[in-house]
Order: C-alpha cells, then sequence, then structure tokens
C-alpha cells in the first residue's frame, strides 16, 4: 500500500492531539520525520531485510603490513565481508595479532589483516532522506511589486525604492540609495559593481547581465557566475573556468550546471532529461543535505553525490526561486513548496503503525505532554509488527522517492 509521507505526519499529529496547529516546525517535521524513519530501518535491518542491501567488489593497496581499501560513501551497516573464493572475514577484535585473517574500519577505510587481493563487500546503505512538501506561503505584496525585483537568492526582493522587501514576513528588511539587482538578499548589483545594503561598493566588477547567471551556496551566497567564469567575492576574488554558465555551487564546493540542452555535475554530463527551464537556484538545507532548483528539476544532493531529481509541477508565472520554492503568479502571489513529498510502499498498515506512533511520541515530548499513553501504544504497534515477521520469510519494504 502506498502511503505519503505528508500523510505519516498527519497521522502522528491526531494521535499526538496536535492537529491544525502550527506547534511543529516544517524543519522540524522533517528532523522528526527522518529521525523516526533511521529508527524504524535499523528495526528492518536487525530483523535480516534484505531490501537495502548493496554488494561491491574493492581493490586495496598496501599499507604497513596489511591491505587498506576506500569504503563506499553511501555505507551505513557492513553485512559480510568476503574473499572472491567466498570465504568469510570476520572483525578482528583487540587480542587479536595483525596476522590473523581479519579486519577492521579505520574512518572511512577497511583494513584487511593476514590476507590481500580484492573482497567482496556487502552492506547496508545510508537510510533515504525523507521530506515532507512545506505549506503554501501568501505574501502580503502585489503583482506589480514583485514584478519591480530583479533576481534573488534568499527570501527577500528588492521594489523600485531601493526597499528590501522579506516576503514571508512583508517586512522592509534594508534599503538602498541604489536601486539594482539583490544578490542573496545582501548585495546588490548596481552598474556591475557590488554594492552591500549599507552603500558600501565591495570593488569587485561584476558584468552581470543575465538574471540565470550565477551560482550560489549554502553559506549566504559567497560566489556568482558571469559568462564561463566563476567568481567569489565578499573577501576575495577568484576566477576560474567551467564549461556551462548557470549552475548551482552547493555548500561543499561541489557544481550542479547545465547549459541550454544538458545537466553537467563538475564538468561531468549527466544522463538527465532534457532542460524546459533555466531556473537555477538554491532551495533548502536539512542537516548533511541540500536541495536546489535548476532546470526546471529539483535536486538532492547527499554523501558527497547528487541523489534524487524530481521535476517541479506548477503553473503560473514564476517569478523567481527563494529558500522555500518558487514564486509563482496564477492571480495571487504565492511561494509553492519544491520539496518532494516521499512515497512509501508498504506491505501492510502495521508499518503505518509503527511509524505514526513514533512520531507522535517525539510531537508529544516537542510540547511537554505525558507520553506514556503514546509509547504504550507504540510498545502495542511495534509488537504486532514484530510478531508479524519472519527471518525466512520476510515482506519486505519499498521506499519510492518519486
Amino acid at each position: 500500500m502506498k502511503y505519503l509521507a505528508s500523510n505519516l505526519v498527519k497521522r502522528a499529529l491526531n494521535l499526538a492531539d496536535l492537529t491544525n496547529t502550527d506547534f511543529i516546525s516544517h524543519e522540524e517535521n522533517i528532523n522528526y520525520l527522518n529521525e523516526t524513519w533511521r529508527e524504524f530501518y535499523q528495526l528492518l535491518i536487525n530483523k535480516g531485510d534484505k531490501q537495502f542491501v548493496e554488494e561491491v567488489q574493492l581493490s586495496g593497496s598496501g599499507v604497513n603490513g596489511y591491505t587498506e581499501y576506500k569504503l563506499p560513501s553511501d555505507l551505513y551497516q557492513i553485512l559480510s565481508v568476503k574473499q572472491q573464493n567466498g570465504s568469510v572475514i570476520t572483525r578482528k577484535s583487540e587480542s587479536e595479532s595483525d596476522t590473523s585473517f581479519t579486519y577492521d574500519i579505520v574512518n572511512d577505510t577497511l583494513r584487511l589483516f593476514g590476507c590481500s587481493g580484492n573482497i567482496i563487500l556487502t552492506y547496508y546503505t545510508v537510510p533515504e532522506f525523507i521530506t515532507i512538501p512545506n505549506k503554501t506561503i501568501y505574501p502580503d505584496v502585489s503583482y506589480s511589486s514583485i514584478n519591480d525585483m530583479v533576481s534573488n537568492i534568499s527570501d527577500s526582493f528588492m521594489d523600485s525604492n531601493g526597499n528590501v522587501i522579506n516576503l514571508v514576513t512583508s517586512e522592509v528588511v534594508g534599503t538602498s540609495s541604489n536601486v539594482g539587482q539583490l544578490i542573496g538578499g545582501k548585495l546588490l548589483n548596481y552598474q556591475n559593481e557590488l554594492y552591500d545594503l549599507d552603500g558600501n561598493d565591495l570593488n569587485v566588477q561584476s558584468n552581470i547581465e543575465d538574471v540565470n547567471y550565477y551560482i550560489i551556496d549554502s553559506n549566504n551566497c559567497k560566489y556568482i557566475m558571469s559568462g564561463e567564469y566563476t567568481y567569489q567575492f565578499i573577501n576575495d576574488v577568484i576566477e576560474f573556468d567551467y564549461l556551462v554558465n548557470k549552475g548551482i555551487k552547493f555548500s561543499t564546493g561541489d557544481i550542479l550546471a547545465c547549459d541550454s540542452t544538458k545537466f553537467y555535475f563538475n564538468n561531468e554530463e549527466l544522463p538527465f532529461v532534457p532542460i524546459e527551464t533555466n531556473t537555477c537556484q538554491y532551495i533548502a538545507k536539512y542537516n548533511d543535505h541540500e536541495f536546489a532548483i535548476l532546470g526546471g528539476y529539483i535536486f538532492e544532493y547527499y554523501n558527497g553525490k547528487l541523489q534524487n531529481y524530481e521535476k517541479l509541477q506548477y503553473s503560473g508565472i514564476l517569478q523567481f526561486v527563494t529558500k522555500y520554492g518558487p514564486v509563482i503568479y496564477d492571480g495571487d502571489v504565492k511561494i509553492v513548496s519544491a520539496l518532494p513529498d516521499t512515497e512509501f510502499n508498504f506491505p501492510n498498515e502495521l508499518y503505518i503503525e509503527v511509524l505514526a506512533a513514533s512520531l507522535a511520541v517525539k510531537y508529544a515530548m516537542k510540547q511537554n505532554a505525558g507520553v506514556e499513553g503514546l509509547n504504550n501504544l507504540y510498545d502495542n504497534y511495534k509488537s504486532n509488527f514484530l510478531n508479524s515477521l519472519s527471518q525466512t520469510n520476510y515482506s519486505r519494504i519499498i521506499n519510492v522517492y518519486r
């Protein structure tokens, strides 16, 4: 049975008697959701589910009497380590010598003792990051005001009088004697010179003519792209070649970009569908996950690589993208969330009961309410769930992102 993460949240809020309240913020909801999912994920692993297992062959190099192997970036827990012939290699204990037929884990590497050569690593992957869409925000601004702004990569825009207005709160958060392109909510591009909102010239030439020609990151917009070059400003100016002229710079330094027909990640072409729009903006960061819009698609970046991507679905006139999602005008000005609603495919209702009750306990603890009743409910659901499983005939869960 398919079930959306947003429906799971509603069910948990109902159990915690928090329906129709804004007591839990969107970001808190995502954090609680993923904490609950990781706990449930571990429960599935402990019961022997193989749905989340990957198997890879690793090649190593000799170091100080042992062989060292680089572990996969998506490794969560090791299931087994074997030689090519199928012989099982066990984890090294403190009392065993460095010549024993064993392995050990040090940081992000596996050290093999007593033998060498390629190995087969079977492991559980990192739990998928769960998201839900944010509520649609209706800013108290007019369409004509929105038309005054040129570009934005936070949650504010500049009107024709030089006022910088926060779209979410409708408050004036800054002013400038120069009316130009707002960059990151704190910087201003005016006649190809960069200024801060206090009117200080940062002495950086910018040449920004196309509002889509920029790269930003989660560190409050320290990078900008113009033409075929990327500039780092604020303290230093660094220029380096790049193949394409539209993109996003993640906080890790990795670049997702596109030209008129293709996506690129760090200059390597990606096997994604053709570009339909040129919108390119950073959206949100949750823990170690970053979400970005590029070419009409939302991308998830995590664990050193791009993860899922999903096409944006919205109607109306796209104005620009805030950290909450795209600003759309379809008779009303509104900010529509771009974060996907994660879809699960559960074998039966018991999965939902366990997850919802576990999430409800966290909600109750957040409001300092008594949790004894919810804990008893969770324990009962968990017991029924575990009794329905068997190690030899296991109904596995499939988690579908889109």
